[in-house]
């Protein structure tokens, strides 16, 4: 299953791919494919398995090229509730894995289990449902009081 695709390089690009392993298990690898200019040829030239859990799926993914460096930002979220950051180099290399975990649990205080709303219930048990990458300007992690 094709879950993810971005360029790298003027002749490369790279997937993330799920592969089952079982019913309740899939592999997930990231694979860089090359373009032979003369030929038309593709190639694959690394292919490199993520840490994901045994009966834990990624539930969605995000890739951003960093043109400067010429690295590959791909983010992902799992099944467990954790987010995920993969730093990759133009020929495939993975630098960083980084996992993100929600510390901060919506307070909810006074209310008892049956008198939460859905969306309540939701967003208190600390799951991660969603990332997404972008440039940021420095002023927006400024504090308050610095501007």
């Amino acid at each position: 299953h094709l879950l993810a695709a971005t360029d790298l390089t003027k002749n490369s690009f790279l997937i993330l791919v799920a592969s089952p392993v079982n019913e309740s298990s899939h592999a997930y690898f990231f694979v860089v494919f090359q373009v032979e200019q003369s030929s038309g040829k593709i190639n694959m030239t690394a292919a490199n398995q993520l840490d994901v859990p045994e009966r834990e799926f990624v539930t969605t993914a995000t890739t951003k090229q960093n043109r400067g460096s010429g690295q590959v930002l791909m983010a992902y979220t799992l099944t467990t509730g954790e987010a995920k950051l993969a730093v990759i180099e133009n020929d495939g290399s993975l630098v960083v894995n980084h996992t993100f975990t929600a510390e901060v649990l919506m307070d909810f205080t006074g209310q008892d289990e049956e008198e939460k709303s859905e969306e309540e219930v939701f967003y208190a048990d600390r799951r991660i449902v969603a990332i997404d990458i972008f440039k940021a300007p420095k002023s927006f992690f400024l504090p308050e009081s610095a501007s």
